[in-house]
């Protein structure tokens, strides 16, 4: 299966209805869900009166807006206001320092289990997937701290992203790819070698989880249809090989809005959920409905009835 995945859904009205269009008239078949997002519940009704089915997955955010933990719980990830207030680049540094990274850890999977919890009334209980706003589980402390709090609350976790690319990929489609930025490059060197350091250090739990192969930081924010379909032939052909399944990530959710835009905490969502280029990755969604590697449903799930 070729999982045409969105991240973000839930956060705004008008934000997770651009989202819903790409499931109804496009090939989305896999959303994140942002668990504390301000349209959660009025995003997920409206997600399951579309039918049909999708893979959700719980979208662990440490980055945008408020926190779902009492403040005094988790305070040295939050500001006063108890809005996300920490880099990527800071709980890497945390992840080495042992004499601060337990306290980091313990607030971290304090608000994770929260936010799974605040999610799962919309999950199959047996089914439960798991990623992150801009892959901070990646990261050694969130990534420990997510897999203790799949042990401690007995998750039944089917799916985590690994979000691994092979620039040998994009190599091959060098003439083809438009809009390529150097910085999503350091991105996925960064994000390959924790996916080495995470897998050994959950080499048994993750023998029971789906594997995928996964396309999206490369070209994060330029998910173009040009982009896209130079490399999907390649991406569908070695997930057959591998008889994987695979997960390109898009972000057509844009913020446009004023009242919404307002709204968001983190200086990077201004810049990227704002970006013209959301209505590009948008448009992919929907002419990619048209290609051979569209409509495949296994694996998904249904949204439980309320």
């Amino acid at each position: 299966m070729i999982e045409f995945h969105a991240d973000d859904y839930g956060m705004f009205g008008m934000q997770s209805r651009r989202i819903q269009d790409c499931r109804r008239d496009g090939c989305l078949n896999g959303v994140s869900i942002m668990p504390n997002g301000s349209y959660l519940q009025e995003g997920m009704e409206e997600l399951r009166l579309l039918g049909g089915e999708i893979a959700l997955t719980v979208h662990l955010n440490l980055v945008e807006g408020q926190c779902l933990s009492r403040r005094e719980e988790v305070r040295n990830l939050i500001d006063e206001d108890g809005n996300f207030n920490i880099s990527f680049g800071k709980l890497l540094i945390v992840s080495y320092i042992p004499f601060i990274r337990k306290r980091y850890k313990t607030q971290i999977k304090e608000e994770l289990k929260n936010q799974i919890h605040a999610v799962m009334p919309y999950l199959e209980e047996n089914n439960i997937r798991l990623d992150s706003h801009c892959h901070y589980h990646m990261l050694p402390v969130v990534y420990d701290a997510m897999m203790e709090a799949i042990r401690e609350e007995r998750l039944r976790v089917t799916y985590i992203r690994m979000p691994r690319e092979s620039m040998g990929l994009y190599w091959r489609h060098r003439k083809e790819l438009e809009n390529f930025q150097w910085i999503n490059l350091v991105k996925v060197l960064c994000l390959n070698t924790l996916y080495l350091r995470n897998c050994l250090h959950s080499v048994r739990m993750r023998k029971a989880m789906d594997k995928a192969l996964f396309a999206g930081v490369m070209f994060s924010g330029n998910m173009s249809y040009r982009n896209v379909s130079a490399i999907l032939p390649d991406v569908a052909g070695k997930a057959e090989r591998l008889k994987q399944d695979a997960e390109i990530l898009f972000h057509p959710g844009a913020v446009y809005e004023k009242e919404d835009f307002e709204k968001l905490t983190a200086d990077g969502d201004k810049v990227f959920l704002s970006s013209e280029s959301r209505k590009a990755e948008a448009r992919a969604l929907h002419l990619l409905k048209e290609t051979e590697y569209a409509g495949n449903q296994s694996k998904n799930n249904r949204i439980p009835e309320s």
